[in-house]
């Protein structure tokens, strides 16, 4: 079971949601074992200037931009001993 993390950086990143959305299948995708490795990931992309649009769970779940930020919150803590992944 993987989780997809969505991440974008750059002058051609997109923008809005909606480029987001349009070039989804364009985007490279970082894979993680479980929901904490992804916010790590997430976390780290965040760190270096990139935007995280989405995390794609294993149930075919969604968790957008908001979503993942109010999760960085909430995980903050359980996140400090996760190695920087990038």
């Amino acid at each position: 079971m993987t989780f997809r993390v969505y991440a974008t950086g750059g002058p051609y990143a997109p923008k809005t949601e909606e480029e987001f959305l349009a070039r989804k299948s364009l985007l490279i995708v970082r894979g993680a074992a479980d929901l904490d490795d992804a916010l790590a990931f997430a976390r780290d992309f965040i760190a270096t200037g990139q935007k995280v649009w989405a995390i794609e769970c294993p149930d075919g779940t969604t968790i957008g931009r908001d979503g993942v930020s109010s999760l960085l919150r909430e995980r903050a803590s359980a996140l400090i001993d996760r190695p920087r992944v990038l």
